[in-house]
């Protein structure tokens, strides 16, 4: 029993500790916190700016434990928010430097920074909004949602008109990260299209075309396509199993013609203890298909000797192989 109540007041003990750290080593209460940025965005806003939520954002890496992260918005426009690390006991006396310490990273000037992103991309929409009602900006990627099927040629164009579109509001976008474009139609409203965008000196421009793995009927097309490739690899490389990396590039003139990318990896490889780490991926096997009539028409083994290439080995042989079959992705 005694042991019982040492160990129920040691742990209370603990949790005040823990609770209370930031307090102990010097930290503003989150109520104070919450006080002086509601007084600084009263002043610096009015009622413009307001703020969702904070978190004390104290860490061995900047050892602060006034340190707060915030989620600021525009009160009257929501979809106008930032994230930013501010510290909350002096956000009165330093104009409100976040934790990047110089006068580009206030409050002020991110807040600058939302207001352009969600100006640019509103224009964007206004631009396209005949011929896709719905743009979306995600993460990773750009939704365009048309009404309507378009034909290979119109589809391209669209493409090739959005991604200038892009790159002339490429500084306000506030984009850091590989997108890429995604087409929804009504047949296939998760997905039909992906674009892939690579950055070349501060402009975007498409790589491929390939099907999106969301794509309605894919998976019946699929089956199949794994039924013959896991057929090929046991009469004839039984020491290859399908890994677990796939592409499907689509031919840009057809918008049906396709290819199955699967990567294979060496199950003879075991990799761990003190031996040399080898690369299992082996493998690259191609299936080419029609995926309006589900049609597979011919499967190849690109290469056995996958580990050995780079990357640009590998793509200007996949490219070739492509266009030699009718799949002109690029």
């Amino acid at each position: 029993m005694k042991i019982a109540i040492i160990l129920g007041i040691c742990l209370l003990v603990i949790v005040l500790l823990v609770a209370n750290f930031t307090r102990l080593v010097g930290g503003i209460s989150k109520q104070h916190a919450t006080t002086n940025l509601e007084a600084y965005l009263k002043i610096k806003y009015q009622d413009e700016v307001s703020y969702k939520w904070l978190k004390r954002f104290f860490n061995s890496g900047n050892m602060d434990p006034n340190m707060f992260t915030v989620l600021l918005y525009n009160t009257d426009t929501p979809e106008i928010e930032f994230y930013c690390h501010i510290n909350l006991k002096t956000i009165l006396e330093d104009n409100a430097v976040t934790s990047g310490n110089t006068e580009q990273n206030t409050i002020n000037a991110r807040y600058l920074a939302a207001t352009k992103r969600y100006d640019s991309r509103q224009a964007i929409k206004r631009l396209f909004k005949t011929e896709c009602p719905t743009i979306t900006f995600n993460t990773n990627t750009i939704d365009l949602i048309l009404e309507a099927n378009l034909e290979p040629d119109a589809l391209q164009e669209l493409i090739k008109r959005f991604i200038v579109r892009l790159n002339y509001f490429y500084e306000d976008l506030g984009i850091y990260t590989d997108i890429a474009i995604v087409i929804k139609t009504p047949e296939h409203p998760d997905g039909f299209l992906e674009v892939p965008l690579e950055v070349f000196d501060s402009k975007w421009h498409s790589v491929f075309f390939m099907l999106s793995e969301k794509a309605s009927g894919l998976k019946t097309v699929e089956t199949s396509i794994l039924k013959k490739v896991n057929q090929y690899l046991r009469q004839s490389q039984p020491n290859f199993k399908i890994y677990n990396a796939q592409k499907i590039f689509l031919d840009k003139t057809t918008l049906s013609r396709a290819a199955w990318v699967h990567y294979l990896s060496d199950t003879t490889i075991v990799n761990g203890g003190n031996t040399k780490w080898q690369n299992p991926l082996k493998g690259v096997y191609v299936t080419y298909f029609d995926f309006e009539t589900h049609h597979i028409y011919k499967g190849d083994l690109l290469t056995s000797n996958y580990d050995t290439l780079s990357y640009d080995e590998t793509l200007v042989q996949l490219k070739d192989a492509l266009q030699t079959e009718g799949v002109l992705a690029w």
